[in-house]
């Protein structure tokens, strides 16, 4: 129920949810998390989303979700593999 209200996001990578920033705002998903510490971080890629409208409308196709999980290493993970 909160997933489809849109006050939580669900992330499939790491079998949890996380709740939404920006509730009131409809938006994909986008977020970076980190492999080690499990962090997640919802950002808004514009870009991106310009991008995901633009194919969608070429290929005729309705999205109805997207949600985009990018792993990676954190800055305080990166930093302590330096130490």
């Amino acid at each position: 129920f909160l997933v489809a209200q849109g006050l939580v996001h669900k992330l499939a990578s790491i079998n949890a949810y996380m709740g939404c920033p920006q509730p009131e705002t409809v938006h994909r998903g986008c977020f970076l998390i980190c492999r080690e510490c499990q962090t997640a971080r919802e950002i808004q890629p514009t870009l991106l989303d310009d991008a995901l409208a633009h194919a969608s409308t070429v290929e005729g196709f309705d999205i109805s979700s997207a949600t985009l999980e990018v792993s990676g290493l954190c800055q305080n993970c990166r930093q302590a593999r330096r130490t």
